[in-house]
């Protein structure tokens, strides 16, 4: 005998196939969604990244800091690469600024034009705004992908700043609008002159927590880190108990003592530490 099924329990087991079908679309979607994001994050690996980044900075007698970055990196159909510093008077300029291609041993030329599309072999170095500073280069690698390494070396004023028992370096070396990964991160410091006691040399690194930085001599700090994602930033605080540098142009701050520069930096962590 056959069975009658009435209006309800075709509804109802119309319904059933509604949500059955809903379930498997929604499944679907969802390892859609995933897999997109894994291959989206993926691309973006293979845009720009460096496998080296290494920062070699001196300290002079004059309270300024010459710096040079070696950029080994990996480009990908880009023809141009920018840098960029947060400006802030807490220092002077930057100036001196070279940019060179390593592979070829070529000096880039030097331009005074912003430009989107920098030309090949060229480079600008100007302040765009009362708190951007921009170093950016063509590299001719629009239609091609491939390493370049680079090394880009400026000179900072005024970096140091004298307070009444101590004096300070504290420089931002890569900021969050950095776009970049970069496999490994290394940084050598070294003062004009060497401190009598290594316990007067202070330092800090405010930026990944797997990142290291250590005092290796009485006038070198060293940094360390690996696996350093797009979009974090990198911060060296450096104090000496010692005067070790006297011919500095701009007396700044001489009135804060060690005392307060601390408990200022202390803050300063805890309020990073909330915010992180």
């Amino acid at each position: 005998m056959m069975k009658i099924k009435y209006k309800g329990e075709q509804m109802k087991n119309i319904s059933k196939k509604v949500k059955g079908k809903l379930i498997k679309y929604t499944i679907f979607a969802i390892i859609a969604v995933i897999i997109l994001a894994i291959i989206g994050a993926d691309q973006g690996f293979k845009g720009q990244y460096m496998d080296n980044l290494n920062y070699d900075v001196v300290l002079n007698e004059d309270g300024s800091m010459t710096v040079t970055e070696t950029w080994d990196i990996n480009i990908n159909h880009t023809n141009t690469i920018f840098k960029n510093f947060k400006l802030s008077n807490k220092f002077g300029e930057i100036k001196d600024v070279t940019v060179k291609d390593l592979k070829t041993g070529k000096q880039l030329t030097q331009i005074d034009e912003e430009m989107y599309h920098v030309t090949t072999d060229c480079f600008y170095a100007l302040k765009l705004s009362k708190y951007k500073y921009e170093i950016a280069w063509g590299t001719g690698m629009e239609k091609k992908s491939g390493n370049k390494k680079y090394q880009i070396q400026y000179t900072v004023t005024d970096v140091i700043t004298d307070y009444k028992d101590c004096q300070e370096m504290y420089w931002m070396f890569l900021d969050t609008v950095n776009e970049m990964p970069v496999k490994n991160v290394s940084m050598q410091i070294t003062l004009p002159v060497a401190v009598k006691n290594i316990e007067n040399l202070k330092v800090w690194g405010h930026g990944p927590l797997n990142g290291n930085i250590q005092r290796t001599s009485n006038d070198t700090v060293e940094v360390a880190i690996d696996n350093l994602s797009a979009g974090k930033m990198l911060e060296v605080r450096l104090i000496t108990l010692e005067k070790i540098i006297i011919k500095l142009k701009i007396q700044k701050l001489k009135y804060l003592s060690l005392k307060k520069l601390l408990l200022l930096i202390n803050i300063g962590l805890f309020l990073l530490l909330i915010l992180l």
